[in-house]
């Protein structure tokens, strides 16, 4: 049994890690489209996934899959999922404000929500494809191999991060790198992600569902990026960002990281 995990967990690991480039390889033929919701990206987001359903299929098993709420045991979990963000965005940038690192003067709260709220039900749908994929099937993958916590933050959080190399290097247009270039956004996005994974896959294990892992990474998606982001409502220094960004910078980063860690200690002494 240990033995076909492995094995279909090299190939769903290998499979994501080229479905990017699949998805590049279908654009070169068909160009005329949309830019930014190309028949390539949709690949990109989507075959990571369509593995995972696979698998599961050939594997019968579901139970780790996540599917269900878990509403009633893990509503902490959802409580975190909802508001770690925001609580994040808030300490970020009032730590910026109190060292004048930040520009709020283009801040249009109506604006502001009226976004949040409209990316918040399309990250919800799109984040479906990568928390299934992530967390659904992935991480318990690696959990049945009884790997120590460290390697499975490291290697979900990695593949999870170079997932994103043909999104960063091909997909994304020149606009998003203005102030940093493709290659330098890949390798601080897959250390960000890394690190990230600690607190997604204690999430899952919390809640023993997806769902609250989805919900953390669509309030990601809606309040910080948006701001920050492709709304663009406030502006750092650059000093600023590095330290007081609510999604990369320092602090939240730290911060995500912290959260996870408690809720480690906690599953580990329960």
């Amino acid at each position: 049994m240990l033995k076909n995990t492995r094995r279909n967990l090299i190939y769903f690991i290998i499979i994501t890690l080229i479905s990017g480039w699949i998805g590049v390889l279908v654009d070169q033929f068909l160009t005329d489209q949309p830019e930014g919701d190309s028949l390539g990206m949709g690949i990109w987001l989507a075959l990571p996934l369509l593995c995972a359903v696979i698998f599961r299929t050939r594997e019968k098993e579901w139970k780790s899959f996540g599917l269900k709420l878990n509403l009633k045991t893990s509503w902490k979990g959802y409580v975190i999922a909802i508001f770690l963000y925001p609580v994040i965005t808030i300490i970020t940038i009032l730590l910026a404000l109190y060292f004048d690192c930040i520009d709020i003067s283009m801040i249009s709260w109506s604006a502001f929500l009226s976004a949040a709220a409209f990316s918040l039900v399309g990250s919800f749908l799109k984040n479906i494809f990568e928390e299934f994929a992530w967390r659904g099937y992935l991480t318990p993958r690696l959990l049945e191999l009884r790997l120590n916590d460290w390697l499975v933050y490291g290697i979900s959080g990695l593949v999870w991060g170079l997932w994103h190399t043909a999104y960063y290097l091909v997909f994304l247009g020149d606009e998003y790198f203005l102030t940093a270039s493709r290659w330098k956004t890949l390798i601080s996005g897959c250390l960000v992600m890394m690190v990230w994974s600690v607190l997604f896959v204690e999430l899952y294990r919390m809640t023993k569902s997806v769902w609250s892992c989805v919900l953390l990474h669509s309030m990601e998606d809606a309040v910080p990026t948006v701001l920050i982001a492709t709304g663009s409502f406030v502006k750092y220094s650059n000093w600023g960002q590095i330290l007081f960004d609510p999604i990369t910078g320092i602090f939240s980063v730290l911060i995500m990281a912290g959260v996870g860690l408690i809720l480690r200690n906690q599953r580990i002494h329960e």
